[in-house]
């Protein structure tokens, strides 16, 4: 499988967007009401008591109960999914996470099944080299393709603060991440592999240790970029990963 590097030209912002001369891109805003969550998500493995909507500003919670997709157990819960209108968006959303047991993770997933999926979390970790004395709280890339796992790569370093914006893009097989404005790392999927057709939220914790953190999610939004374009000769910061063949 190639490697793949991305230009790290930043499409978040409607007005960029606009300024490329492409035209209008259509956008969609969840409101995270009861409403819209019967009617536009649908969960997976859902267990009631363990999310719920803020009753003022409309953030949605999500308990990370102990569960992974990770091999073949496949047992996380609470995935919250919706079917995008377009092949070619880009899905964004705040998350506040207070994380602290290690392999506790809360962010954004694109997702076909248990077995496909990428996701841009906001994990707990050891730090690099002091597994056991240290912890620390990034941004990581984590994934399978055909239940092979992605490369777990950390996007971002010195993750301190409790909330975080994070991004995916998907056009045709070529997934890139995002951490606020800042395109960082972009993957090719298999052409034979599955559509990856949903995207959502996930917060889990692949520990043994039931901590009940609570993941806070809000202004999800989906920007629809058919014919958008990026731009060649940005300079900043590139990474480049592979999937498994």
């Amino acid at each position: 499988m190639p490697l793949h590097h991305l230009t790290g030209r930043d499409l978040l912002l409607a007005a960029l967007v606009s300024s490329l001369g492409t035209g209008a891109v259509e956008t969609w805003i969840a409101s995270f009401n009861p409403d819209e969550l019967a009617n536009e998500w649908e969960w997976i493995r859902e267990v009631e008591n363990g999310w719920g909507v803020g009753s003022r500003d409309e953030t949605l919670r999500i308990t990370a109960l102990i569960g992974t997709l990770a091999s073949t157990r496949n047992n996380v819960r609470n995935i919250l999914l919706m079917h995008p209108i377009s092949h070619a968006f880009l899905a964004e959303v705040v998350v506040e996470f207070d994380c602290s047991e290690v392999g506790e993770q809360a962010g954004i997933i694109l997702y076909e099944d248990d077995d496909d999926y990428v996701a841009v979390v906001r994990r707990c970790d050891w730090c690099p080299g002091e597994e056991g004395r240290c912890r620390t709280r990034e941004v990581y890339l984590v994934g399978e393709v055909d239940g092979i796992p992605l490369e777990e790569t950390a996007l971002f370093y010195g993750g301190g603060a409790t909330n975080v914006r994070i991004a995916l893009r998907k056009e045709g097989d070529v997934v890139s991440a995002y951490r606020h404005d800042t395109l960082i790392c972009q993957v090719q999927l298999p052409e034979t592999g599955n559509g990856f057709s949903r995207v959502g939220l996930i917060a889990n914790n692949e520990s043994n240790r039931s901590t009940q953190t609570r993941a806070l999610f809000s202004h999800f939004t989906i920007y629809y970029l058919e014919g958008i374009q990026p731009q060649d000769g940005d300079d900043s910061q590139q990474m480049f990963l592979e999937t498994p063949s």
